[in-house]
């Protein structure tokens, strides 16, 4: 918890199987209490296919490993979990996300980017921040 102490948000992202990690999620959860938002990406296998194939990294691994690994419906189940569909698009999931956490005013282009690295194309963000 040492992000926590001294002072840090912490943004924990990945492909978080609810077996292995749902123990150490739900303590992060305690931890942080309110301060907590999770997502969930309700993304069909197909839809995750398509979007690994544009990722740079798409030829160390493909459909045989990812069928490997896949959960669908892996939700871990806790209040602050909320879903984001396949149709929303990049605008709508920042949106939600700064809206849920009220730090809209702190976001700017670049850590828009970083939360979001997985999805390409252009942010929309304008010079006042908002989107």
């Amino acid at each position: 918890m040492y992000g926590k102490k001294i002072g840090y948000n912490v943004i924990l992202e990945g492909i978080l199987s609810s077996n292995r990690y749902s123990a150490m999620i739900r303590d992060l959860v305690d931890e942080f209490g309110e301060n907590t938002y999770a997502y969930y990406y309700d993304v069909s296998f197909e839809e995750t296919l398509r979007r690994h194939s544009q990722k740079p990294v798409a030829s160390e691994y493909g459909e045989k490993q990812m069928r490997e690994w896949w959960q669908e419906k892996d939700y871990l189940n806790i209040q602050q979990e909320k879903t984001i569909s396949e149709n929303m698009n990049i605008d709508d999931i920042i949106a939600m996300i700064l809206s849920d956490a009220d730090i809209r005013w702190l976001c700017n282009r670049w850590m828009a980017w970083s939360i979001f690295m997985a999805y390409s194309g252009c942010l929309k963000v304008t010079p006042d921040f908002s989107i």
